[in-house]
């Protein structure tokens, strides 16, 4: 790589150099280093349902007389962020005078769901009159994740739970969930309790798990341990979050129903729509 030559004002006299003695960078000979400040991933937390604007700085190791343009664009192939959510100028100006200058981003959240994060990945191209260029780290990744914050008092306790919806277990003279009063114990954004699933076939489940997704939720996969042919297990899992049951954090945790698809892997003719109802117990 070429050294920056910077012009030095001398004495005669030999003395310390300071920042002041510094007039400018060569830009006619010098090479343009052009890199984005942030010394690794930008972590960035959008709260659900908002949109939020975040920014990089982009800095370059000469100077111009004139304003100059500083070409960037989306990393499709390393970007995992749907691109309909994110908005940010494909150039900005570097002014005269200046050695850096800013990328603002905004983001908005769409239905993401909190349990993943997403990359956003922004590459940067090159800049405008300048002679040889060195772009040694020409991306910069924002790391985006959703807050969906509960309070930990928000549906824990004692519950009674009951089928509202079943197939399987009502068709052979049981249920899907036994009706029974469970315990739910906070663990993040998650619920997690044990109850008895199939009872007429079966033992008590312990630690199944309901997310709270962004105010809708959604049932972790649940294995009885059981098929009926083709040795293809017999699951109750996560519906999809437009079919799932809302809930809000502002409202009474009084009674939900919860939505979950019964054997989704067709072991016993499924897949079927399944639910269940949790009451709280005074």
């Amino acid at each position: 790589m070429k050294k920056i030559i910077a012009i030095i004002i001398l004495t005669a006299t030999l003395v310390s150099c300071t920042k002041s003695e510094f007039v400018e960078y060569d830009n006619v000979n010098g090479e343009t280093l052009l890199k984005f400040e942030a010394s690794g991933d930008v972590a960035v937390t959008l709260p659900i349902g908002t949109t939020t604007t975040t920014s990089v700085i982009i800095s370059s190791s000469t100077v111009s007389e004139v304003d100059r343009t500083i070409e960037v664009s989306l990393n499709s192939d390393d970007t995992t962020l749907p691109v309909e959510l994110v908005e940010f100028d494909s150039s900005v100006v570097l002014p005269a005078g200046e050695y850096t200058t800013e990328l603002t981003v905004t983001i908005t959240d769409s239905e993401l769901d909190f349990t993943e994060s997403f990359a956003l990945v922004i590459n940067l191209n090159g800049i405008s009159n300048s002679g040889d260029l060195s772009i040694p780290n020409p991306a910069v990744l924002f790391d985006i994740s959703i807050s969906c914050p509960v309070p930990e008092d928000f549906l824990v306790g004692d519950y009674e739970i009951s089928d509202v919806e079943g197939t399987v277990g009502p068709g052979n003279g049981t249920e899907n969930f036994a009706t029974a009063v469970v315990t739910l114990v906070a663990e993040g954004s998650s619920r997690v309790f044990d109850a008895a699933v199939l009872p007429a076939f079966n033992s008590e489940i312990e630690n199944i798990v309901l997310n709270l997704n962004c105010n809708v939720f959604q049932l972790g996969n649940v294995d009885p341990g059981l098929t009926c042919s083709g040795g293809i297990a017999y699951l109750f899992t996560a519906t999809t979050r437009n079919n799932s049951t809302p809930y809000d954090v502002a409202e009474s945790d009084d009674s939900f129903i919860i939505n979950y698809i019964e054997d989704p892997e067709g072991s016993c003719g499924g897949p079927f729509n399944a639910s269940f109802r949790l009451t709280k117990v005074e």
